[in-house]
């Protein structure tokens, strides 16, 4: 346990030397896309607090989308970047022969930047709740911690599939490509985007069977006291995670024989 807290604290020494960069690459995005969110959402209602979409008013779509900024910024912990590099550059050798293996070392990595985010994210939302507390006043502290703990494993799922792209550099130069169709992808079929219960039918019945709504839509909805049941939640999420690391493994594996050290 020693050397995985002080690897830790390495990370956070790494990630506060430039604490302003550090944060603005944390919050810059969920705010920017949070606000792009607010204003196209506040455009379809023509900031009418009476229209309905669906079961939402306007104000059920602005404490989702405060909800949705809440959950990213707890679950988006972890970049590849350093992975890609590391595999790309030949550093992955010195991972090989050390007593603390690339995994280990990027769970580390991983687990320290949730650390931090989970602060980040706790100070946001004292300020939302104070600045806009008829968006927060029905929210139950239980269903907050169900709703919490499942982001944590949201921020797990993200860490192991951007694990698996990270590692896809074996093969690849570059992998930025695929990191940014993979979140787009989930954005829009997680309820990051538009509520999945305002998806037809067909479509919701159809994603009941992928991890994509358990990555935004149901810890929202489980915060706000309509996510259903929360064991259930738990374990599909488990079991997807359990599913991306599997195939982390065998990719792992595979690419071994084919690194060669290059650019050592």
């Amino acid at each position: 346990m020693l050397k995985w807290w002080q690897t830790i604290k390495v990370h956070w020494s790494n990630m506060l030397v430039y604490r302003v960069n550090f944060l603005l690459m944390v919050i810059g995005p969920v705010l920017v896309f949070f606000f792009v969110k607010i204003s196209l959402w506040y455009s379809i209602f023509q900031g009418n607090m009476q229209t309905m979409i669906g079961n939402y008013s306007l104000s059920d779509m602005l404490t989702y989308h405060l909800w949705t900024m809440i959950v990213m910024l707890i679950s988006r912990s972890y970049n590849f970047g350093k992975l890609s590099e590391d595999i790309r550059l030949g550093r992955v050798s010195t991972y090989l022969i050390y007593p603390f293996s690339l995994w280990e070392f990027q769970v580390t990595n991983f687990l320290s930047r949730l650390v931090i985010q989970l602060f980040i994210a706790l100070f946001c939302l004292l300020i939302l709740v104070t600045t806009f507390s008829q968006y927060f006043h029905d929210i139950i502290a239980i269903n907050f911690l169900k709703g919490l703990m499942l982001t944590i494993f949201v921020g797990i799922f993200w860490f192991s599939l951007q694990y698996l792209i990270g590692l896809l550099t074996f093969w690849l130069e570059e992998t930025w490509v695929l990191a940014v169709i993979a979140e787009t992808v989930i954005q829009l079929l997680s309820g990051n985007i538009i509520p999945l219960d305002l998806f037809p039918q067909w479509a919701a019945r159809i994603l009941e069977y992928t991890p994509f709504p358990y990555v935004t839509f149901v810890p929202v909805k489980m915060i706000m006291g309509a996510g259903g049941d929360f064991l259930p939640a738990l374990a599909n999420l488990v079991f997807w995670i359990i599913i991306l690391n599997f195939i982390v493994l065998l990719v792992w594996r595979k690419g071994l024989k084919l690194y060669t050290g290059a650019g050592m």
